[in-house]
């Protein structure tokens, strides 16, 4: 095999080595923080780097824990912040606002990964006042496998 196969075939392999590591990226306005539990909320911003150099505001609200993160300072209302969380575990909990037609909803949810991290099963329940909470969705994945030739 040529060195220069060889060597295109290593960066390749590490690429997608790298990609398995990666973290997921939220970024957004501050529109809330307590230093005492060290919560945070953020207003999600969308991609569209076009209009904005940060995105654009959507109506995702969510929250975040920031107890173990790695700060240089606390963040104010009205900073743009952006998160890089890994999931540890199998359970990735969540929660946040849904704003559709100008009223808002509470949200909470877990995504249950399988040991293998092939398959997850997503439960979310919503709440009008805070109090009562039902259920909202569900969602079961199965990450597709290459076919064998």
């Amino acid at each position: 095999m040529k060195p220069a196969i060889k060597i295109g075939i290593i960066i390749l392999g590490l690429l997608f080595a790298a990609n398995a590591f990666a973290a997921e990226v939220v970024q957004g306005e501050c529109i809330e923080y307590n230093s005492e539990t060290k919560i945070i909320k953020v207003r999600e911003y969308d991609t569209n780097f076009s209009q904005n150099k940060y995105g654009n505001p959507t109506s995702i609200e969510s929250e975040f824990d920031v107890s173990k993160a790695k700060m240089g300072a606390n963040p104010e209302i009205g900073d743009i912040v952006r998160i890089a969380y890994t999931i540890e575990g199998n359970t990735q909990s969540m929660s946040g606002t849904v704003i559709s037609g100008g009223k808002q909803a509470k949200w909470r949810g877990t995504v249950v990964f399988a040991p293998d991290m092939m398959s997850a099963v997503e439960k979310n329940e919503i709440s009008l006042d805070g109090m009562t909470w039902m259920p909202w969705s569900e969602g079961r994945w199965t990450k597709a496998k290459p076919s064998p030739r």
